[in-house]
């Protein structure tokens, strides 16, 4: 059961919810992981090795690289797999799937069903510099550990990655927010708060550019290139709104320019 549950919190992400206080075998544990509940069981007679479990997801592209993330090892190479325990592979059968061998030898498929629940993030390029979410919240606090803390603690958010001293990203479900350092005497407040703009991910961030100013908008920053992988422009809307227009343009290892990952 220790090594079954440690693979399943630590490199699956699932979280315990229930069961027995020990784990010394024979034991039962409940598990949760975005509203899908298994439970794991080492008592005699509970269920037979080899089992096959298919969890539905949103995008299982995205499930796969962030199970890698978290340490998944899988075989061949993920990035052209011609297996599905490789990577994602689209069946004959309409879905899209990706499958997990646990320590015991059970089988989780991670199931979607391209362009049925997929967003239009998911057709994004992925960038590990930036979080895979398509509208991406940053809000500025003055004590940015605190702020941190307080969206961990308060509303479950995980860490994804850190640029120390100036910004932590966080994910929560498929969602993310940006979380800024705030300076009032470099950057004034608004409207008696600290700065916020939403980021938004785009497939031509000059085209959007184009069409914020011609719909309108004023340009605050022009398009322009990141070191972290990706294209961004900042524009103001009709009412005085800040938006950040984000283009992917490399996937970038946060380590080149300063980034830590967390997760």
């Amino acid at each position: 059961m220790a090594t079954s549950l440690a693979f399943y919190t630590n490199v699956l992400d699932f979280t315990c919810i229930g069961g027995d206080d020990a784990v010394a075998d024979p034991a039962f544990c409940a598990l949760e992981r975005e509203g899908e509940r298994v439970y794991l069981s080492s008592h005699r007679g509970d269920g037979e090795f080899g089992q096959a479990i298919a969890i539905e997801c949103d995008d299982v592209d995205v499930v796969a690289r962030t199970l890698r993330a978290r340490g998944l090892v899988t075989p061949g190479n993920p990035d052209a797999p011609t297996m599905v325990h490789e990577g994602p592979i689209d069946q004959s059968w309409g879905t899209r799937e990706f499958y997990v061998d646990d320590p015991d030898g059970n089988t989780l498929r991670f199931v979607c069903v391209p362009g049925e629940h997929a967003s239009a993030a998911a057709r994004l390029p992925h960038n590990r510099s930036i979080p895979d979410a398509h509208v991406i919240p940053v809000r500025s606090y003055p004590q940015l550990e605190g702020a941190v803390a307080w969206l961990r603690d308060v509303l479950g958010c995980r860490e994804r990655l850190r640029i120390p001293g100036e910004r932590v990203q966080l994910t929560l479900g498929t969602g993310a927010v940006v979380v800024a350092a705030w300076d009032a005497s470099v950057a004034p407040p608004t409207g008696g708060r600290p700065p916020a703009t939403l980021m938004v991910r785009v497939s031509d961030v000059d085209a959007v550019y184009a069409r914020a100013l011609a719909a309108g908008g004023s340009g605050v920053a022009q398009p322009a290139d990141m070191p972290y992988g990706e294209r961004q422009a900042v524009v103001r809307d009709l009412a005085g709104h800040s938006w950040t227009l984000t283009q992917t343009i490399a996937d970038v290892d946060p380590a080149v320019w300063g980034g830590e990952l967390v997760e």
